[in-house]
């Protein structure tokens, strides 16, 4: 749908629901909010089939498919022996080529919209993992995503007694989970190795217990992998599985190391710190830090104009960024652009933006709209803007533009496969440089020439397209690329044993890039003249971006300080001395290790074989072993990774499997691959809700809800019951469908509401109403965050007295007892919701919602109405997890049969206490809950439509009544044991316990405003009933009922249990405090 016929289709609807409609405010109980996707495709899905799981792919990703299937199958083994745990089922692999594609899925969207207790969420048993530029990074992320799958399901799921039971009863730290994932995918890489050096620095072992996040998953790895250097990978699994019998990970670990926890904790401190470097190292000064340090959890990089004018730097947010400029003379800054989408999980989009410039006149960065790759140039003197159209590329990796701005060279990817590409900046002109299974990234041109300098992990030079899988080398080193005469093969410039990446060329022999020799990545420099390297920089945290204007001493950076990223600018940095780094105790591992491959495999080879053959392929290319490094200086003790001649071996090699084995195994996983198939929805459980209500209408009643769903979420099923433990007669019952695989979403919904009134004793009353609502529903995703739907409802109302009177045959009643009305009309909404969870009842953000209801009467025009109202609620981080809580709701009904709003009390009041109708109230401006017979003429059913609104505390329900009404919650949540505990808390009920602080203030009225002389709170009439004497009283009262006072909230027996102490205030008198008990979340 074009945008032009979108806002038409708005502007009709909007018309017809105003034109159906009087005017209203009011509160729809059932209030939905939750964030969105935006489908911009459509995704043919396709898969293959191995012994142990099942890997699907669409258009253009059938080569990584099949790779993606081997790879797993052979890993499978590997991760179940270092678990001693495997699934009872496949596991289902979903692959996207880039991260914009995986942000238009649907799995993990929905939070679950249960809100009283007793609910169980349903594993999952299916990934979903996107290419973003690394084959490598892609495989350890592959694993991670299983392993984490296989270590819930081993600790969680199971039988669906296991579901239920751990969704109660077991819990254990974030570490223990997330770290082993962790570790049987990345092992024993940088990233973790730094965190846990500095983290360990600065604080005890203990405090891991408190981590969450990114950190506590790094710490966690930290443990695993210093479980597995001392103690051996078997106990790895003895852990696992004694944790999964006594449901007690401290325990575990004691029991099966032999040793107390806290010993292995001091072990585990010393392992690291007593390998850390013990030379002084360089430290980022904290008055060039560009980045706001209270800002957590943000990535950042940076990038110099060349005449040093300007500085161009991004901040990304969970994958929504902003690009700055920040002009270094004057020291202005301005916000160029903002994009991306954010989201809590790990699927964020980590390297948006990808940004460079030409000249000083030409800043370009890649961004994404509408799921379409953009180049935008930006000129920041004429303030012009250029956009390039890259929707041929999946995704963007890096980019670098030639000093002219004409031309870029970009590391992009296509089908899952990452290369170099030639691209015009001004025209649709492409290029392709390489065509390889190895992933080509950070390219650099080398200035007044045709030549490009990438970081690859290719094992060979050449450029053949025939190449498989296998050759891809887990280094990562230095090529050159000439535009002009590169056929067949590349001309290598490193040949280390490590990564090196991020090159930055100031002329044709100086080249800039980051390398991790030393187990840490440090910015060094290479000479290709002299055929020297230098170290420049010594930090003891690894720099993950950088720029460099060296012949203006300008140099930013960033690294990982307090979990986040910060950047860094400096001024005048100063390149004269060469820096010495030793290797850490990662590195000489890993550099030991090594050594004992390579020994093994000369000791292979015939005799006739020198012993100190390099194992990479020769070149006349520059090798490092070749250049008189700076940095190559011999440590005593220490293993170095410029020097590979080593006599013996520091930590013996992991064994491997036997050559023959590992064929073996190969031909038995192809042979075992079978497809590809056409991918059929299969629907599966999500999560079930067996629970109870305390209606103020229907009482008591037990409440079951389900919902299911297919695997990519894409279809949904919603279904449930409630009945009365009163009656047996009074409940609800409803089903929906929604399906979310466009841009536009569907939905549609039947629900049947019942209320049944009684009085046995003196027989008068009997009355049962009902509604049956079928309702179509279409919404349009402005943003991830925000929507607008529209939904068009159709009801049936039913009426039916059976009152002992009536059915008396010498009564005649003033109306038939039984009544049906047709009525349809729509509803018109707008929700916003950037909030998230971080805890039960605690969230963050905002959310907001607005809607306009119609009801017309099919038969009596007369008794139609509409509604209208506004939600808002606002979650405010104070300390921690330390959380303001307000929540404002204004709304009203209107027209010829307004139902009528029932301010007071809470939702789901255990003990509850309801304002009933007196004798003297016969009419619903008296009391909405006042019931007559057929006999009178007053008509009841609206009663279906009588909405309370809850949230005042120390009231009844129903205290105030009438068309209109504002409510005003605050509260100050506390979760005072999470808040105050350094280590993970175990108990549920300790973990959720929670100390209220809240503030109430409402009112509900009829005509007028609140304040009002003529409203239904200052106004009283009194009719004798002998059409005589009638009088009408005005009080002058306070309109506005409010309370204040304390509460506690936790979980017990599996609910969220809430417990208010509140003082109510009515006309400016402080009544008694009363307590209130209730069952379910606030708000």
């Amino acid at each position: 749908m074009s945008k032009n016929s979108f806002q038409y289709s708005c502007c009709f609807f909007i018309i017809i629901m105003i034109s159906l409609s009087s005017a209203a405010i009011c509160q729809n109980n059932d209030v939905t909010y939750g964030k969105n996707r935006i489908q911009y495709r459509s995704f043919n899905w396709r898969f293959y089939s191995t012994p142990h799981f099942e890997v699907y792919y669409y258009d253009g990703g059938q080569k990584i498919a099949k790779h993606t299937a081997d790879f797993i199958e052979e890993e499978y083994n590997r991760i179940t022996d270092i678990m001693g745990y495997a699934p009872y089922i496949k596991t289902k692999i979903f692959i996207y080529s880039s991260n914009i594609d995986l942000n238009q899925s649907n799995v993990g969207l929905k939070e679950a919209t249960f809100d009283i207790g007793g609910q169980t969420n349903f594993l999952k048993t299916h990934v979903e993992i996107a290419f973003e530029g690394s084959i490598s990074d892609f495989e350890k992320d592959l694993v991670y995503k299983v392993s984490k799958l296989f270590i819930d399901d081993m600790l969680f799921g199971g039988l669906i007694s296991e579901v239920f039971q751990s969704t109660y009863l077991f819990t254990v730290p974030e570490w223990f989970v997330s770290g082993i994932a962790a570790y049987i995918a990345y092992g024993w890489d940088a990233e973790m190795d730094d965190f846990v050096r500095n983290f360990l620095k600065d604080n005890s072992a203990e405090k891991i217990k408190k981590l969450s996040g990114r950190e506590a998953t790094l710490a966690g790895q930290s443990i695993w992998n210093f479980t597995s250097e001392k103690y051996g990978r078997i106990n790895i699994s003895n852990i696992l599985n004694l944790t999964r019998i006594i449901r007690n990970e401290e325990k575990s670990i004691q029991n099966t190391l032999g040793i107390p926890y806290k010993a292995f904790l001091s072990e585990y401190r010393f392992f690291y710190l007593n390998s850390a470097i013990e030379q002084e190292t360089m430290q980022p000064v904290k008055k060039n830090q560009i980045s706001k340090p209270w800002k957590k959890e943000l990535r950042y990089k940076s990038s110099f104009s060349p005449n040093g004018e300007w500085m161009a730097y991004s901040i990304n947010d969970k994958g929504k960024f902003q690009v700055k400029i920040k002009n270094l003379i004057s020291g202005k800054e301005k916000k160029l652009y903002k994009g991306g989408i954010n989201r809590l999980d790990e699927k964020f989009y980590q390297n948006i933006p990808v940004m460079d410039w030409g000249d000083s006149a030409t800043f370009g960065f890649v961004t994404h709209e509408r799921g379409i790759n953009l180049l935008k140039l930006y000129n920041p003197y004429t303030k012009e803007w250029q956009t390039r159209d890259l929707r041929k590329f999946d995704q963007v990796n890096q980019m670098d533009i030639y000093p002219n701005g004409k031309t870029a060279v970009l590391s992009a990817n296509i089908n899952g496969q990452s290369d170099l590409y030639l691209v015009s900046t001004g025209r649709p002109n492409v290029r392709r440089l390489t065509n390889d299974v190895f992933d080509d990234v950070y390219p650099a041109f080398i200035p007044d020439t045709k030549k490009i300098v990438f970081s690859s992990n290719r094992s060979v030079d050449s450029l053949s397209s025939n190449l498989g899988y296998d050759k891809i080398s887990e280094n990562y080193n230095l090529f050159e690329y000439d535009i002009d005469e590169t056929k067949d093969f590349l001309n290598r410039i490193t040949n280390d044993f490590g990564i090196n990446k991020s090159i930055k060329i100031v002329d044709s022999t100086s080249y800039y890039y980051l390398s991790e020799k030393s187990g840490i990545f440090n910015l060094y420099k290479l000479n290709t003249d002299k055929k020297v390297v230098d170290q420049l920089t010594s930090f003891s945290t690894s720099i993950k971006s950088y720029d460099i204007l060296p012949d203006q001493d300008k140099f930013s950076f960033v690294i990982d300080k307090e979990n986040g990223q910060s950047l860094f600018y400096y001024p005048d940095f100063q390149q004269t001395e060469s820096k010495f780094l030793p290797s850490t105790l990662r590195k000489q591992v890993q550099l030991s290790r090594k050594l004992s491959e390579t020994q093994k495999k000369q000791s292979l080879q015939p005799s006739s074989e020198p012993l100190n053959t390099v194992p990479f392929p020769e070149n006349d290319s520059i090798a490092s072993e070749e250049l008189n490094l700076k940095d190559s200086a011999d440590v005593e003790g220490k293993l170095n990774a410029d020097d590979f001649n080593f006599e013996s071996s520091a930590f013996n090699q992991r064994p491997k499997e036997s050559s023959l084995l590992k064929n073996l195994n190969k031909l038995r996983r192809k042979s075992s691959l079978n497809g590809p198939y056409e991918y059929k929805p299969t629907f599966t459980a999500d999560n079930v809700v067996v629970s109870f209500q305390i209606d103020p209408l229907i009482g008591f009643a037990p409440y079951t809800e389900y919902q299911m769903n297919d695997i990519m979420e894409n279809n949904k099923f919603f279904g449930g019951f409630m009945i009365s433990a009163r009656d047996f007669k009074s409940g609800r019952i409803f089903g929906e469908y929604q399906h979310l695989s466009r841009l536009f979403d569907y939905s549609v919904r039947f629900e049947r509401k019942v209320l049944n009134f009684s009085d046995f004793q003196s027989g008068l009353v009997e009355q049962t109403y009902a509604l049956n609502t079928l309702s179509f529903g279409i919404s349009y995703p402005f943003t991830t965050t925000s929507r607008i739907s529209f939904k068009p409802h159709f009801l049936l109302k039913e009426f039916t007295e059976t009152s002992g009177n009536i059915l008396n045959p010498g009564n005649t009643p003033a109306k038939s007892p039984i009544q049906n009305d047709f009525m349809f009309g729509g509803k018109l909404e707008y929700v916003y919701d950037n909030s998230e969870p971080i805890g039960l009842n605690i969230r963050q953000g905002l959310r907001a919602k607005a809607s306009l209801e119609t009801y017309i009467n099919a038969s009596e025009g007369n008794q139609s109405f509409s509604k209208l109202y506004v939600d808002v609620r606002n979650y405010q981080k104070l300390f921690r997890e330390i959380t303001f809580a307000t929540r404002f709701y204004g709304g009203g009904f209107f027209g010829n049969n307004a139902p009528y709003y029932m301010l007071g009390g809470v939702s789901n009041w255990i003990g509850q206490k309801v304002n009933e109708a007196e004798g003297n109230e016969t009419t619903a401006a008296q009391n909405p809950l006042a019931l007559t017979t057929t006999e009178s003429p007053i008509d009841n059913t609206n009663i279906l439509f009588h909405e309370f609104v809850t949230g005042l505390r120390g009231f009844r329900l129903n205290e105030f009544s009438g068309r209109n009404t504002i409510l005003l919650s605050n509260e100050l949540r506390i979760p005072i044991f999470r808040v105050l505990s350094n280590e993970a808390i175990s108990s549920s009920f300790l973990r959720n316990f929670q100390i209220i602080g809240f503030y109430d203030i409402g009112t509900a009225w009829l005509g007028g405003t609140p304040w009002d002389r003529n409203n239904s709170i200052n106004k009283q009439e009194i009719d004798g009933g002998d059409g005589v004497f009638k009088a009408v009283i005005r009080n002058y009262k306070n309109p506005w009922l409010s309370s204040t006072g304390m509460g506690i909230r936790t979980t017990l027996f599996g609910y969220f249990v809430r417990l208010d102490y509140a003082y109510p205030i009515e006309d400016y008198i402080l009544e008694d405090p009363n307590f209130q008990l209730s069952i379910g979340y606030d708000f």
